[in-house]
């Protein structure tokens, strides 16, 4: 039986597959994307977010999990 409520929240689609994208064209590490992340806001666009954030999206070892 599926319960939407128990767990944690999904991490959005668009993120995960734009900081995978990005991590793959600039060649980084889990690590350094989502770092760099917080400091550019066209990557944060690009991931499908609407205003500038300033901390990490996602803990680094979530892209890999």
């Amino acid at each position: 039986m599926f319960l939407s409520d128990q767990g944690a929240p999904a991490i959005p689609t668009r993120m995960i597959a734009g900081l995978h994208y990005l991590k793959h064209l600039y060649d980084l590490s889990d690590e350094q994307v989502v770092e760099r992340w917080v400091e550019n806001p066209y990557w944060q666009y690009f991931t499908g977010e609407h205003f500038f954030l300033h901390i990490l999206p996602i803990h680094p070892t979530s892209m890999t999990k």
